[in-house]
């Protein structure tokens, strides 16, 4: 990416612009488990000032762990426990009619490549993306992305989450491909009662993933509604990659399958879902189904997600109830259970969660308790709190 043009525009459209629309948000954050525990400090602040149909972003992040004696606890937040700032938000963009273009440093929501919010700095990425409304119903999107920073670059390539990282060394194959980018197109089409997604992501000698879900929802009278979802993806290496794993007699095919059911009525909500993963017959080298920080699968949580377990060719399920007690209070039980498949010798799991919320237009506050339990041979309890100011 050209940074100096992008960023000497970014500063003429923030001179002439009228209203810079500041923007940003404090959050402090605690997790504890045995024998580990950490907390950090940290947020954001930025503008977007815009000039006519042009638009641009500017924001600022930094993460400050404290309390932590080790680099390997600090590891939840930051590299290590000194943390870190980055200047994760640098685009140049413009809008009109239903288009949207955007170029730099920007945030990404797709439901493979996310910011996945659950740290202090989410994950963020360069490159160059394109939205278009082509009308009230259906959006079609585009992206070419180079680098990441972020949690997940560090989960999967043990780099410094303060840093943007190829796409590939974010994957943990940057030895291999050292520089690989990420082309991606989708669309969204929505109608009174449904909607169907559908994205394609190709990492040329990397890796390709689809992802499709359908979702549809009809009212049974004025308290209560009933709501269903069908959802997959597939995910395979392709030229270097692939070439390299097959020489070692490894591979990444993996497919997801799921099914959601769930129904609401007043205040009180309910779901269950279940999900097959296919069976590498032990060649699959790792499970990459949340490499970029995409975690839309139904059998998770955000601190259990599907490399938290063994799931290959295992079968998933979760139930999750949910409680409104006014419209800025709410508490939330959940359980997966992640049937293992038995020929690998690998433990069933079960992991519950219970979570207390409560959220404003500025403020929110939550408390969450995760505990794990692998068929008694291992069991876990974690805590996570976080209060977040925006402005």
């Amino acid at each position: 990416m050209k940074k100096i043009p992008i960023f000497m525009l970014l500063v003429a459209i923030s001179s002439f612009a009228t209203d810079l629309n500041e923007r940003g948000y404090i959050r402090a954050m605690y997790l504890g488990a045995k024998d580990t525990a950490a907390s950090a400090i940290g947020g954001s602040i930025g503008i977007a000032p815009s000039l006519g149909n042009f638009k641009s972003e500017i924001d600022f992040f930094t993460v400050a762990p404290f309390g932590a004696k080790e680099d390997a606890v600090s590891k939840l937040f930051s590299y290590d426990k000194s943390g870190y700032s980055i200047l994760g938000v640098a685009a140049l963009g413009y809008q009109k009619d239903g288009l949207s273009i955007s170029i730099g440093r920007q945030k990404v929501t797709t439901p493979l490549i996310d910011m996945d919010d659950g740290r202090i700095v989410p994950n963020l990425y360069e490159g160059v993306s394109l939205k278009y409304d082509i009308d009230e119903k259906t959006r079609v999107e585009a992206y070419y992305l180079t680098r990441m920073s972020g949690f997940w670059s560090q989960i999967y390539g043990g780099e410094d989450m303060g840093h943007f990282v190829s796409m590939s060394k974010a994957a943990g194959y940057g030895d291999i491909v050292s520089n690989a980018a990420v082309w991606s197109v989708g669309a969204t089409h929505k109608s009174q009662n449904s909607k169907l997604t559908g994205f394609a992501y190709h990492s040329p000698n990397l890796i390709d993933l689809l992802y499709a879900e359908y979702q549809t929802s009809f009212a049974i009278n004025k308290d209560s509604s009933l709501e269903f979802s069908l959802q997959g993806t597939k995910q395979n290496a392709n030229g270097t990659l692939k070439n390299y794993l097959n020489d070692r007699d490894k591979t990444l095919n993996q497919d997801y399958l799921a099914a959601k059911l769930g129904g609401i009525y007043k205040e009180l909500s309910v779901y269950a879902a279940a999900a097959k993963v296919s069976d590498g017959k032990g060649r699959l080298d790792k499970n990459m189904m949340n490499v970029w920080a995409g975690i839309p699968q139904y059998t998770v949580f955000n601190e259990h997600v599907m490399k938290s377990f063994d799931t290959d060719g295992a079968k998933l399920y979760k139930g999750c109830i949910g409680y409104k007690f006014t419209h800025a209070i709410e508490a939330t039980a959940s359980y997966i259970y992640v049937d293992a498949l038995k020929s690998k010798g690998v433990a069933d799991t079960g992991v519950a969660e219970f979570v207390l919320s409560t959220k404003d237009k500025n403020f929110s506050l939550n408390a969450v308790l995760l505990l794990r339990n692998d068929n008694n041979e291992n069991k876990s309890t974690m805590l996570k709190s976080t209060i977040e100011y925006r402005f």
